[in-house]
């Protein structure tokens, strides 16, 4: 018996069961090649079939190597998504910090977390650590691929991401604002996944002679993601330099920011407001981040907080305002809208009090939770928009950044 086509049926099923999964979880770019490796992978499956049939004449051996053939698609498939969802999200390449000739005037970094413009499976790989690190139930390592695959489908309705681009706009006019009342000298964007990332920035600042640095995140909340992009800092290293980094406090104590989402949600109610509710949104609500993000969930809920008291002190009944959380947690937003439903509201009002930009969430993920709120409770469910380079935004980060001396100082 010849062993050639039997060791070609294992070999080429697992590459075909590997290249499946590449399939589910790769970028649409490397679908021409990895359609053209799954149907090499197949016509070698035929091929040695083929070959076993013609040498043997035995539908046993045949039935046998239809049989390796799935088993071995099986296990290169599992194979392949155990690689996948272990590969860490790829970091840019080392930096060589210089130090050009000192100058004087502050540098601000406008650190955020919104997602890239385009599906990124390396950044769902990172989320996934976090998610599992915070001991948040996820599928089996053989099903996420199907997460990844439900990612790239996200970002394929809603034409790709413009959160990005509305943070690039956001630094833009908070380097307006600083430079105008000769409190900074720059303004730039970091990203905590993707780049720029926070070390590339403050590279490029150092290397200009900058030699002051705050970082002010936009964000209500500092979560573990901030945490990790300033963490990248070589601390030691830059200690002799004399740079002086100082990480601004979030934005959740801002009066501005909690008056500016009031406002926008008493226009979208309306002159007419005993018929409604209001439901107040974040992310990351679920125990599993309290427990492992104590802060960053308190946080979250004092910004909510004071949103909520800006709209009680505008008239609207305390029991018509609920909070809710759009993917983790309790309660979600249809919960939370019957809560209301019951109560006697007739049209309910979706606030994304903690998204800053418009993204992939409030484009598919948004406008999905209130479909599904108003087909459970008859009520007319309407949303408005995030954050946005609004100017209560830039007082925002002005403030936070003004006030940063105060805060802790990092010397790097």
């Amino acid at each position: 018996m010849q062993f050639g086509p039997w060791a070609l049926v294992l070999v080429a099923s697992i590459a075909s069961g590997a290249v499946a999964c590449g399939l589910m979880a790769g970028r649409r770019t490397s679908f021409p090649l990895l359609w053209s490796a799954e149907a090499v992978s197949l016509a070698l499956i035929v091929l040695a079939a083929d070959q076993i049939w013609t040498s043997t004449h035995r539908p046993d051996l045949s039935i046998a190597s239809v049989a390796i053939a799935v088993g071995a698609c099986a296990g290169g498939y599992a194979l392949a998504a155990g690689v996948l969802v272990m590969t860490p999200q790829r970091r840019a390449h080392p930096i060589e910090w210089t130090f050009g000739p000192e100058t004087p005037g502050t540098h601000v970094v406008v650190l955020s977390n919104e997602e890239p413009e385009t599906y990124d499976p390396g950044a769902v790989t990172s989320a996934l650590a976090r998610y599992v690190e915070g001991d948040i139930r996820l599928p089996p390592e053989v099903g996420r691929p199907l997460i990844y695959a439900s990612e790239r489908g996200r970002y394929r309705r809603a034409g790709g991401s413009t959160a990005r681009a509305t943070v690039r706009e956001i630094a833009e006019t908070l380097q307006e604002r600083l430079r105008s009342d000769r409190a900074a000298r720059s303004v730039s964007a970091a990203f905590c996944e993707g780049g720029p990332t926070l070390p590339e920035v403050v590279s490029g600042i150092v290397a200009a002679g900058g030699r002051h640095v705050i970082i002010v995140a936009l964000s209500a909340a500092w979560s573990r993601a901030f945490t990790e992009a300033f963490d990248e800092l070589p601390l030691g290293r830059l200690a002799a330099a004399g740079v002086t980094v100082q990480r601004a406090q979030p934005l959740w104590p801002s009066s501005q920011l909690s008056a500016m989402l009031a406002r926008r949600t008493l226009e979208a109610l309306g002159d007419r407001r005993d018929d409604a509710g209001v439901i107040l949104l974040s992310e990351g609500d679920s125990w599993e981040h309290a427990r492992s993000q104590e802060d960053y969930r308190e946080q979250l809920v004092f910004f909510v907080q004071r949103v909520r008291a800006e709209l009680v002190e505008a008239g609207v009944p305390a029991g018509r305002i609920r909070r809710a959380s759009l993917w983790l947690g309790e309660p979600d937003v249809t919960e939370a809208a019957r809560h209301l439903a019951a109560v006697g509201a007739h049209r309910i009002v979706l606030v994304p009090a903690s998204f800053a930009a418009e993204s992939i969430a409030t484009q598919t993920d948004l406008p999905y939770a209130a479909e599904r709120a108003q087909a459970d409770t008859g009520t007319v469910v309407t949303t408005v928009r995030p954050w946005g380079n609004d100017p209560a935004v830039i007082e925002a980060l002005s403030d936070a950044v003004r006030a940063a001396p105060t805060q802790e100082t990092h010397r790097v």
